[in-house]
C-alpha cells in the first residue's frame, strides 16, 4: 500500500515538474509571487539589483527571466530523475512481483525476504531465500570445504574438540552461504543447541547435516539440538524453511498466500525506504541548486559593494574638488568617477536619466538606492537635500564629508591589516607547534 501511495506520488511529481520546467514566461509571470516561488524571485530581484546597473523595468525582466531559467533547470532535473526512477522500480516489479522472489546466484549468500503473516502485518518473519541447487560432482567438492570450515569454525577458542573447556561455536552455512549446515547432538544433556557446554567429562557424539535442498552429506561432528516446543511464529518459520527448501529448483520461489490460518506477503519496506531516501535526496540537491546560484548572486554583490567602498574616498575628494571650482553637480560627479567601472556606470547611468527629464534630486536618491552603502546614500541625500533648499553650504558640507570619508577609509584599512595579521597567526602557530615538537619528542624519549 505505501510503495503504491508512493508510486502515485512519483507519477503526479512528473508532470508537475515538467510543467514547471516547460511553461511559458507568459504563465510564469501569472504565479511568479506566489509562495515560495515569490520568495526565491524576490531574492534574486534583490541580489541582481546590487550586484548589476538596471533600470526597474530591466531589473523586472532580468530577474524573472534568471528565476525561470533556474526553476526550469531544477523542474527538468527533478523530472527526468523521477522517469528513471519509476521505470526502474516498474522494470523490478515485473520481474518480481508480488510473493515472488528472485534467488541469489549460486555462490551468493542466502537473501533474507521478510514475511508478513496479516493484512496490517501484525508479525513479521525473516525467511532466508538459498541460491539453487548444484550438481552432485560441485556439491561433493563444496561440501568438502563446509566441512573443514565447520570443523574449524565449531572448536572456536578450545584447544582441540577433544578438550572441550568453552562453549562451541556452530554455524548454520558455509563460508560462502551456499550449503545449509544442521547440527544434532546424541547428548543435548551436555551440549545445547547453541554449541553452549552443560556437562562434563561426558562423551558426546555429534552429528553434522550438509545440504543444498538435493543433495545431503552426513559427517560425525558436535551439532546442536532444537526444542520440540514451538509457538506459532517458530512452527510457521520452520514451514516456511521446509517450503523454501522443497522449492529451489527454481529462479524464484512464491511464498505461499496462506500457511497455517496466516495470510502471507512479502514486504517491501525496503523499497519504500530507497524511494524516501531518493526523494530526500532530490530535494536536497534542488535546494542546494538554488542555494549555489543565489550565493553566485550575493557573492557578486559584495564584490561590487567592496568596490565601490574603496572609491568612496578619491569620489568624494574629487567631486569636494571640482565643486569648489565652480563646476556644476552633474558635470563634476560625471569627472570625479572616470578611472572607476563600477562607479563611473552607476554616474553615466544617473546623468542619462537627467538628461531624459527626471530631476536631479530624484535621479541622486534613486542612485544612492541602487548602490545600497550608507556611505553613498548620506552623501547622495546631502546633495539632494542642497539642491533642492540651495547650495550656500554644500562645499562646506562637501569638505566635511571628505573628512569623514578620509576616517573611513583608515578605518578600512586598519580592519584590513587586522584580518591580514589574525591569518599570518596559523603559520606562526603551526611553527610553535613543531618547535615544542623537536624540543619535547626527544625529551620524552629520552626519560622512556
Amino acid at each position: 500500500m505505501i510503495i503504491g501511495i508512493l508510486r502515485i506520488l512519483a507519477i503526479g511529481l512528473i508532470p508537475a515538474s515538467l510543467l514547471l520546467a516547460i511553461m511559458s514566461r507568459k504563465n510564469f509571470s501569472k504565479y511568479k509571487s506566489v509562495g515560495i516561488f515569490g520568495r526565491i524571485v524576490l531574492r534574486v530581484r534583490r541580489l541582481l539589483a546590487g550586484g548589476n546597473l538596471y533600470s526597474e523595468t530591466e531589473l523586472d525582466r532580468v530577474a524573472d527571466e534568471y528565476a525561470y531559467k533556474l526553476f526550469r533547470t531544477v523542474g527538468f532535473t527533478v523530472g527526468i530523475v523521477n522517469i528513471l526512477f519509476l521505470l526502474l522500480s516498474w522494470n523490478l516489479s515485473q520481474r518480481q512481483s508480488d510473493n515472488v522472489v528472485q534467488r541469489p546466484l549460486s555462490g551468493d549468500p542466502p537473501i533474507e525476504v521478510d514475511i508478513s503473516t496479516g493484512d496490517q502485518g501484525e508479525s513479521n518473519l525473516l525467511l532466508e531465500v538459498y541460491p539453487r541447487e548444484y550438481t552432485e560432482d560441485e556439491f561433493g567438492a563444496l561440501s568438502d570445504k563446509a566441512f573443514e570450515y565447520a570443523r574449524a569454525a565449531m572448536q572456536g577458542e578450545n584447544e582441540s574438540l577433544y578438550k572441550v573447556t568453552k562453549d562451541l561455536t556452530l554455524i548454520t552455512s558455509d563460508e560462502s552461504g551456499t550449503l545449509s549446515l544442521k547440527w544434532h547432538s546424541d547428548r543435548p544433556d551436555v551440549i545445547g543447541s547453541t554449541g553452549k557446554i552443560y556437562g562434563t567429562d561426558e562423551d558426546v557424539i555429534m552429528e553434522l547435516t550438509i545440504s543444498d535442498g538435493v543433495h545431503e552429506r552426513v559427517e560425525k561432528i558436535p551439532v546442536r539440538t532444537v526444542s520440540d516446543t514451538k509457538d506459532d511464529s517458530e512452527r510457521l518459520m520452520a514451514l516456511l524453511k521446509e517450503y523454501e527448501k522443497q522449492n529451489r529448483t527454481g529462479e524464484s520461489v512464491r511464498i505461499p498466500e496462506e500457511m497455517e490460518g496466516y495470510k502471507l506477503r512479502v514486504s517491501r519496506e525496503s523499497s519504500v525506504k530507497k524511494q524516501i531516501i531518493l526523494y530526500s535526496v532530490l530535494a536536497a540537491m534542488a535546494g542546494a541548486y538554488i542555494y549555489h546560484k543565489l550565493n553566485e548572486l550575493k557573492e557578486r554583490k559584495g564584490k561590487r559593494q567592496d568596490t565601490l567602498r574603496r572609491e568612496f574616498y578619491s569620489f568624494t575628494s574629487r567631486l569636494s574638488l571640482l565643486m569648489g571650482a565652480g563646476i556644476n553637480v552633474k558635470e563634476a560627479m560625471r569627472l570625479a568617477s572616470e578611472g572607476s567601472k563600477e562607479l563611473a556606470g552607476e554616474v553615466r547611468f544617473t546623468v542619462n536619466r537627467i538628461d531624459a527629464g527626471l530631476s536631479e534630486e530624484k535621479a541622486y536618491l534613486e542612485m544612492s538606492g541602487r548602490i545600497a552603502i550608507p556611505e553613498y546614500t548620506r552623501l547622495m541625500t546631502m546633495i539632494s537635500q542642497n539642491i533642492n533648499h540651495g547650495n550656500s553650504k554644500l562645499l562646506m558640507l562637501m569638505d566635511q564629508e571628505v573628512k569623514n570619508a578620509m576616517n573611513m577609509k583608515r578605518e578600512h584599512m586598519r580592519k584590513k591589516g587586522e584580518t591580514a595579521s589574525e591569518k599570518l597567526l596559523i603559520p606562526t602557530a603551526l611553527l610553535l607547534v613543531i618547535v615544542i615538537g623537536v624540543i619535547m619528542i626527544p625529551a620524552l624519549k629520552t626519560a622512556m
